[in-house]
């Protein structure tokens, strides 16, 4: 009897949810329209629905009923690639994706057994939970995202447990893993709870995780760190022009800290370089060198170690050809801080006002730009014959390109 009431309840609550998902799926056809307010209140309602099943504690008994629910959960999210969007996408097609993929996540969950998964549909299931909260997170879904990181949990719990003697899924459990981590991570950076985020990353970059993992899923796992870092580089700055020079250093310093870590990362690569390492890399020590220098108020010694990652950049760059011209100049200004910053020598300075000079784009905003710095120096420096010399030569070049402009008339 309990069976049979068991067995109706459960029908009923299937019917229900194929019926909202059946409109869903309606629409989700015509790719020409754009998803409305109602499909979205019926896929949080059919996650909902979903994730209450999963909480059921009379599951056993609703086997047929499960496969179901899996099958519509991967129809779902196979359907979501229609509606992945890119960069230009509006605010509301990002949120109709990470709708859709939230409720086919809660679909699968739903379609989980009970009794005890495999490895593989715990690896399968906890990263389509990354995926999902990454897109709800990207689109400050963040409380969605929060609930499906906290079914996460349990997932990568019950993954850490699950029994793999042979080492078999030792690469697919890492990455999952990691992915899990640095997906907290993200939510709680994002939440301004920086003491998890640090803790989150310890826990997804233990070498046990990164012996695993190949080059692409490391630089994934380091450019999510390098956006931390320069994220927290970025308020520094602010907060430097807003002249609190104190404030700027300390999160400068921070900055350094998930910097360095995104370099270690990539340094773990070794004798897997790719491309996108490399590129990635680049960026780091730009990245890197920007903090040293905004932090060197506090602490001197990162003063140095600034110039010294911008003489490794610029070696780089120059072998690789990995820098346009346009990055180059910028490179030769950011020396140019520096040496100021620590009271360099007249020749030291005369050498890098060279450099700028000599590759300049004789712009009105360039000229503008290298003539106020020029008047910024001191007294001794633009009157020294050396100066003169760089001077002149300035002067020539200008006065060489002003007269090779072509007639507009």
């Amino acid at each position: 009897m309990v069976k049979e009431v068991l067995s109706a309840c459960y029908f009923g609550f299937l019917r229900f949810l194929l019926d909202l998902l059946v409109t869903v799926k309606s629409h989700l056809a015509d790719t020409s329209q754009p998803l409305i307010a109602q499909d979205h209140e019926d896929l949080l309602q059919i996650a909902r629905l979903a994730e209450s099943f999963s909480n059921e504690k009379y599951r056993k008994g609703a086997a047929p009923f499960m496969d179901v629910l899996d099958q519509e959960g991967v129809n779902l999210w196979n359907s979501s690639i229609l509606m992945r969007p890119d960069a230009d996408s509006d605010p509301h097609r990002k949120i109709s994706f990470a709708f859709i993929r939230l409720a086919a996540f809660r679909l699968i969950e739903a379609g989980m057994p009970s009794d005890g998964s495999s490895i593989e549909a715990l690896i399968r299931v906890l990263q389509l939970a990354n995926k999902a909260a990454a897109c709800l997170a990207a689109c400050e879904q963040t409380e969605l995202a929060a609930s499906v990181l906290i079914t996460g949990a349990q997932l990568e719990e019950e993954l850490q447990k699950a029994d793999d003697p042979s080492g078999q899924y030792a690469k697919p459990k890492s990455g999952a893993i990691v992915s899990y981590y640095s997906s907290r991570m993200e939510a709680a950076w994002k939440e301004d709870n920086e003491s998890v985020a640090v803790y989150m990353l310890e826990q997804a970059i233990n070498d046990q995780n990164l012996q695993h993992l190949d080059a692409q899923e490391v630089e994934l796992i380091a450019s999510k760190v390098l956006d931390i870092g320069t994220s927290i580089l970025r308020s520094a700055t602010i907060d430097h022009q807003n002249q609190d020079g104190t404030i700027a250093a300390q999160r400068a310093l921070v900055a350094v800290n998930w910097i360095q870590k995104a370099l270690w990362l990539s340094e773990r690569v070794g004798d897997k370089d790719t491309l996108g390492v490399n590129q990635l890399k680049v960026a780091i020590l730009k990245s890197l060198a920007r903090a040293y220098y905004h932090s060197s108020s506090t602490e001197p010694d990162n003063l140095a170690k600034s110039e010294a990652t911008l003489e490794e950049l610029t070696a780089i760059s120059i072998a690789n050809k990995s820098g346009d011209a346009g990055e180059l100049q910028q490179l030769r200004w950011m020396k140019l801080s520096i040496l100021k910053r620590r009271a360099a020598t007249e020749q030291e300075l005369i050498q890098v006002f060279k450099d700028i000079i000599d590759h300049l784009v004789f712009t009105e905003s360039n000229v503008t730009e290298i003539l106020q710095e020029i008047r910024l120096q001191s007294s001794s420096l633009v009157t020294s014959s050396k100066r003169f010399a760089v001077m002149t030569k300035f002067c020539l070049q200008v006065q060489d390109h002003h007269y090779r402009e072509p007639d507009s008339t």
